[in-house]
């Protein structure tokens, strides 16, 4: 497993001068191969599982989020510095919400619609809508990685022991390869001194899902340090904050509204116009298609949109899809 507290994956892409969501970049690095899913027997049963036989292969498949979202209805992650400390993030997805907090953020998209509260140290809290002009749902996650992996990076630990807790959970302990020991010093600033580091997982045994991870490192000095730790929870029902995010949007300044429009590529045969109505009272944040650089003010793209300044009136901004010579023609035509 790795996990980078300032390199995370975008979700979606914006253009605003605000920084978006994205997910925390942690790995569960792949070692042997094999089913995430036990087998069934003759009877059509499942048959006992072979914990001497589980791979990391099997593990990450068991915690991609499109099989995750199979097993269960819902999923909550915690990750912080160590078990007991206050969490760095929390993330709830379902098949319909992808929710996430940190200490001044809580940020939550749906399939077709962004809610955001942020706390700023100058402007105090303030609450965000989004308006997608892409014409797609968001991109919430995609369904062949999730929370605690990414399938785009390389193969890093390598399974050393698999045995039963009291509990009847399954504990795997794991070792980072030493190739990949400098990877987790670019990472964090505290194993540049690494001189091992490993992984203990406790998971599931009958889905191999992960209900908590934790990191520790022995650096060169001898000091043991425990650098990372996640728990998670499945199919614990809907997480009241997501309503309560609705609920503020639809309530916004006493339930009265504006329109916010969004024009692409004005003026040309490739023209598409996209308009919600949000709370007065709230801030707007744009959802461009990608290729599109920069959001202005003027159907000319020429003056750049530097954010909004009355929060209940109505607003009207444009963008160009970067290749502007192609659409050149169609202004002339």
């Amino acid at each position: 497993m790795h996990k980078h507290p300032t390199e995370r994956r975008t979700l979606v892409k914006h253009l605003l001068s605000l920084t978006l969501l994205c997910l925390l970049a942690l790995a569960l690095c792949a070692c042997g191969g094999g089913s995430g899913s036990p087998q069934d027997g003759d009877d059509g049963q499942q048959a006992p599982r072979d914990i001497s036989k589980i791979t990391m292969t099997q593990i990450v498949d068991a915690n991609d989020l499109g099989t995750l979202l199979k097993n269960y209805s819902d999923i909550y992650f915690l990750e912080g510095p160590a078990a007991g400390e206050d969490p760095w993030y929390m993330y709830y997805i379902d098949a319909d919400n992808f929710y996430y907090m940190d200490s001044g953020v809580q940020e939550l998209y749906t399939k077709d619609h962004f809610y955001g509260l942020f706390v700023d140290e100058n402007e105090g809290t303030y609450f965000m809508e989004g308006l997608n002009a892409t014409g797609e749902p968001y991109e919430m996650m995609d369904e062949d990685s999730g929370p605690l992996w990414s399938s785009e990076l390389p193969v890093m630990e390598k399974v050393q022991s698999v045995a039963t807790n009291s509990d009847g959970t399954l504990r795997v302990a794991t070792q980072v390869l030493p190739a990949y020991l400098e990877n987790y010093g670019n990472w964090y600033e505290e194993l540049k001194e690494a001189e091992t580091i490993r992984f203990v997982y406790n998971l599931d045994p009958d889905t191999l899902a992960i209900y908590s991870a934790e990191g520790n490192a022995v650096l060169k000095s001898g000091e043991s340090l425990v650098f990372c730790y996640v728990t998670a929870g499945y199919s614990q029902g809907r997480l009241e904050r997501l309503d309560e995010l609705v609920a503020r949007s639809a309530g916004a300044n006493g339930g009265e509204t504006r329109t916010v429009t969004c024009v692409l590529n004005p003026g040309t045969d490739k023209e598409a116009v996209y308009s919600q109505k949000i709370g007065k009272g709230t801030r707007v944040m744009v959802f461009t298609p990608e290729g599109y650089t920069n959001i202005y003010t003027d159907p000319e793209c020429t003056q750049i949109f530097e954010g909004e300044t009355d929060y209940d009136a109505d607003l009207l901004v444009y963008s160009v899809i970067d290749q502007v010579g192609d659409l050149t023609a169609d202004k002339e035509n």
